[in-house]
């Protein structure tokens, strides 16, 4: 199984974009999109979770805490954004037993 994880940024129209290419381009069968979203507006979650459901995706809902953890402290927030993604990337996959993980941005 390859997974390959996304995280869309208050913004549905890219899941369907990234969805075609994947499709396209990436020949073997087994492949899970999974899209991470962390959005803070309630109807751009809402749309997020309805464009996954429409092309069945797994959909996983992060709360805005993440932003907000500063158990270790970074000197750019951005920086610190994305360790605190990409632990939440790990977290799901060191569920799974799986081939290849991959995270397109």
């Amino acid at each position: 199984m390859i997974y390959i994880t996304t995280i869309a940024f208050n913004n549905p129209f890219f899941i369907e974009l990234q969805y075609i290419g994947i499709k396209k381009y990436i020949q073997d069968k087994d492949i899970k999109f999974v899209v991470f979203d962390d959005s803070e507006d309630k109807k751009i979650t809402k749309n997020i979770k309805d464009k996954c459901k429409i092309l069945n995706l797994e959909y996983i809902r992060i709360d805005q805490n993440i932003h907000r953890d500063r158990n270790t402290v970074f000197l750019n927030p951005i920086t610190e954004t994305r360790q605190n993604m990409i632990e939440k990337f790990s977290d799901y996959w060191n569920k799974r037993n799986n081939n290849l993980n991959t995270i397109i941005d």
